[in-house]
């Protein structure tokens, strides 16, 4: 009797296990929409982005483009339309670092928000002063001195730096052209000197501002600021 129970038993189970069926894949479509921005916060017009993924048979059995590609507009902003599952996003620009992303659409998602930002070309590294105090009247100079590195620029042509001096309100009071100094293959020297008379008593922050051949560029205060007095 025994026996016969364990063989029921048995039996039993491989009947639930033949009803097993393997999990269901539902392709999921939507849409990925964002911005794109510099590494100064600016929007990026003419970004490229392109999409790929595998997008099912239709009825026809023929598989849709598999790849989508957008530009950003004048805001920075994009959009992907019909796209499916996991999305292999490539975000490029002349004379940034390219970014790479893989997003996935998922049932109660299919509409994805993406900003991405870019690391562009130039970063100035360092603003440097000789000095932090100048005087009124008297003849006076401090010289401002700018570092920026260029990794990604393919672009070769002149750089431009100028020192943007703002009060404390955070308006702009003088603007300096800074004169390039020296150049290697990624690195560039600007200083520019301010010099007695050019600002009222007050304190002032130096803003550095390097822009490369193809119009980007980019912005990074001095670590200290200014005193006329």
């Amino acid at each position: 009797m025994k026996k016969i129970l364990f063989l029921i038993m048995i039996s039993i189970a491989g009947l639930f296990t033949s009803c097993e069926r393997p999990p269901v894949f539902i392709p999921v479509r939507g849409n990925i929409s964002g911005a794109i921005f510099d590494n100064n916060g600016s929007p990026l017009k003419g970004a490229q982005i392109e999409a790929n993924f595998e997008a099912p048979e239709n009825n026809s059995g023929i598989s849709p483009p598999s790849t989508i590609v957008a530009s950003t507009n004048s805001e920075g902003a994009y959009e992907l339309n019909e796209v499916w599952d996991q999305v292999s996003l490539s975000i490029s620009q002349i004379g940034f670092q390219p970014v790479f992303e893989q997003v996935e659409l998922v049932l109660g998602n299919a509409n994805l928000e993406a900003d991405f930002t870019l690391v562009g070309s130039p970063t100035v590294q360092s603003v440097s002063l000789s000095k932090t105090v100048l005087a009124v009247t008297e003849p006076d100079t401090i010289t401002i001195r700018v570092e920026a590195q260029d990794l990604f620029n393919s672009n070769f042509g002149a750089y431009t730096g100028k020192l943007l001096l703002k009060n404390e309100t955070g308006g702009t009071e003088v603007i300096l052209t800074a004169m390039e100094e020296g150049q290697s293959n990624t690195q560039y020297l600007f200083a520019a000197n301010l010099f007695s008379g050019q600002l009222p008593a007050g304190v002032y922050q130096a803003v550095a501002e390097v822009t490369d051949p193809d119009g980007n560029f980019h912005q990074a205060p001095a670590a200290e600021e200014i005193r006329v007095e």
